[in-house]
């Protein structure tokens, strides 16, 4: 790693007249450029240890040194200069590739501590990934790839970032790009992806198509004596005259869903599950707690165009409510095991939290009386429930066809998470959606571990078994 001698924020250069001030932005970019430096001397400092190598003196230092960059690269310097956020990226890229860094971890003494072993596991993985193992030309080539890909904002040439990216595997010394993206992840390779997307389509045919004829059947018996075939503009609409055919009227059902006081009572409900206490703080809430009174962090509510929400809306909601206090609930004693898991898992439980707004009980507890001081009518309830299934397995089926056509690495992670989500539900089904006790196991198994240990196992541990497909084929194959 290159010696910097700008360390700390004291070397920060002066203006050149008594009195003078530098403008915010020059400010911002010298207070960039000494938190990279001081981060460079914290790695320095690492690599020169004469020591026997330990978790103790090497991980833990390493892990401090990238928890206290992220903290001090603050979102004013990264919304104010963009070139600091890109040198701060490169400069990343750098240091993750560095080999002398790498070849101390490799000499670390095995951990005591299970978890100590696994961020030790996740270190070397992320580093081997960023390119230390490779010869100087190779790594040179790769992080020279990287900065000119980091720089592109309007891809004229699609074709020639492909290649890059393309590139940049084989260096890694994988087949495809997707092979590198995948090794890290739950699917493990293009091969697994590939069969999930063609069996559940497949699977989904029959019901898909099923219910896309009772869309066109919807739209043709709208268009009077025009006739015009529907067309994929006008598959949203169609959905909606299916929804009022079968007594579900998004303008009728919404009254009962005020927006702020429906953001507030899906908070106060997944809170309640989860051992937390929430207060109103802003444009969110401060997040608690209830056992310890530890004060966790903020979830912010969700920014909605209209006073009142549709039941789509209330679905979204559940999920960016759920993924808030996912990132919150991470109890992991270090930062990259909070955040280290993997994409086509870390939409599980912000996907398993949809299943509330189709809860009959969940419902009625979110919903406010109308303006005329009316609850919602248990039919409501009941409609809204059955509507769930009127065309889920066509959009289903439509993006798992998106996703095999556009590039199936892009796009398959929600797909992917959804299979863990629908049998994770399952605990709550049956009458027991709102039960505190499987709330504190989900939270226990599922998101405080986070990223320190394999997603399959934290299934094993929640359901007392193996993850099973069933609960999302028999979803979407009524």
């Amino acid at each position: 790693m290159r010696p910097n001698p700008r360390y700390g924020l004291a070397m920060i250069p002066q203006p050149p007249n008594p009195g003078a001030r530098f403008s915010p932005v020059l400010l911002l970019s010298l207070l960039c450029s000494a938190q990279i430096a001081l981060f460079h001397k914290k790695l320095d400092a690492i690599e020169h240890i004469r020591a026997p190598r330990t978790f103790a003196n090497t991980v833990l230092p390493l892990e401090k040194a990238v928890t206290e960059f992220h903290h001090r690269y603050t979102p004013e310097i990264q919304v104010s200069v963009d070139d600091c956020e890109r040198a701060a990226n490169d400069e990343n890229a750098a240091d993750f590739a560095n080999p002398t860094l790498y070849a101390a971890l490799l000499k670390v003494s095995p951990p005591a501590k299970p978890i100590d072993a696994t961020l030790t596991n996740v270190w070397l993985t992320t580093m081997k990934r960023s390119g230390a193992t490779l010869t100087p030309q190779q790594r040179r080539d790769l992080l020279q790839n990287k900065h000119v890909l980091s720089r592109i904002i309007d891809i004229y040439n699609a074709q020639a970032v492909v290649s890059m990216y393309e590139h940049m595997a084989h260096i890694l010394g994988y087949a495809t790009w997707a092979d590198f993206v995948l090794a890290d992840r739950v699917a493990k390779n293009p091969m697994r992806v590939e069969k999930f997307l063609q069996t559940s389509i497949d699977l989904f045919k029959p019901a898909a198509d099923a219910q896309y004829q009772q869309l066109k059947d919807a739209f043709a018996a709208s268009q009077g004596r025009r006739k015009r075939a529907m067309q994929p503009q006008d598959v949203a609409h169609a959905e909606e005259l299916l929804a009022k055919r079968n007594s579900v009227d998004e303008t009728q059902v919404r009254q009962w869903f005020p927006a702020g006081a429906t953001h507030a009572k899906i908070y106060s409900l997944l809170a309640g599950l989860f051992g937390l206490s929430i207060a109103p703080n802003g444009e969110g809430f401060t997040v608690v707690d209830s056992a310890s009174k530890r004060r966790l962090g903020f979830a912010p509510i969700p920014i909605v165009q209209d006073t009142t929400l549709t039941q789509a809306e209330i679905v979204a909601a559940f999920h960016t409510s759920c993924d808030s206090l996912r990132t919150l609930l991470a109890a992991t004693p270090y930062e990259t095991l909070n955040e280290h898991v993997p994409a086509d898992f870390a939409d599980a439980p912000g996907e398993m939290c949809e299943g509330f707004a189709w809860d009959a009980t969940a419902l009625r507890q979110i919903a406010s009386d109308n303006a005329a001081g009316q609850p919602i009518p248990d039919d409501v309830i009941n409609k809204i429930v059955a509507s769930r299934s009127l065309y889920n397995t066509y959009e289903m089926q439509q993006r798992l066809k998106d996703a095999q056509a556009g590039g199936a690495l892009y796009v398959y992670a929600p797909l992917w998470a959804r299979v863990y989500a629908d049998d994770l539900f399952t605990a709550f089904s049956s009458g027991n959606a709102l039960d505190p006790a499987i709330g504190a196991r989900f939270r226990a198994t599922i998101l405080a571990p986070a990223g320190s240990l394999d997603p399959d196992t934290e299934v094993q541990n929640f359901l007392g078994r193996p993850l099973s497909p069933d609960a999302f084929y028999k979803e979407f194959t009524p």
